[in-house]
């Protein structure tokens, strides 16, 4: 009977671990948000029809159609053919997947293109960098993702990642932070 209870904690403890789990800069774990997958629109993560810019605590990024904030992973070569994010990496970070056609740009002012992301799909790219989603983002707006483990970065309309964390309150959530309690579990996949 005992064992059913500590195997579930095992399992979470280790799921964690091989994510990288990281604390934010406001002393909270970064998690994926309830339902993540949706937006708040309710259409899934990882089809986007339209690209464009959004305010946000980390300042004006790009975001999909429905505001949802969008990053470049920096273990991913600018220019790339393919996405470094693989395995648990993609249940945090969901490639944005070009819909029937390049998307509908509106404030974008770098170069869209695509690569063969996971499952031979056309993930989109601006100015290089593959395009994804964080698992962990509440909604339109959020940047939760923001600086995660210092690997994870919104851009700017050009394509330019921003690199600096983004305030904590608002809608940003908070992304790992440098001092004190930031660092992680994993080595980021």
């Amino acid at each position: 009977m005992r064992l059913r209870t500590v195997l579930p904690t095992v399992t979470l403890g280790v799921f964690l671990a091989a994510c990288g789990s990281s604390y934010g800069g406001n002393g909270t774990a970064a998690q994926p948000a309830a339902g993540s997958g949706a937006s708040a629109s309710g259409s899934t993560i990882g089809t986007v029809s339209a690209l464009m810019t959004r305010s946000t605590s980390a300042g004006t990024v790009v975001t999909d159609g429905n505001g949802r904030a969008l990053y470049k992973y920096d273990k991913d070569t600018q220019g790339t053919t393919s996405s470094a994010c693989a395995g648990v990496c993609l249940s945090l970070w969901p490639p944005a997947y070009e819909a029937s056609s390049m998307p509908r740009l509106t404030g974008i002012t770098g170069k869209v293109g695509t690569i063969t992301g996971p499952g031979g799909k056309a993930q989109l790219t601006l100015d290089g960098w593959p395009l994804y989603y964080y698992a962990g983002d509440s909604g339109p707006g959020s940047v939760a993702g923001q600086n995660f483990q210092g690997i994870w970065h919104v851009l700017t309309a050009a394509g330019t990642p921003v690199t600096t964390a983004a305030p904590t309150g608002g809608n940003s959530g908070g992304g790992s932070s440098g001092g004190g309690g930031g660092g992680g579990y994993g080595n980021g996949y």
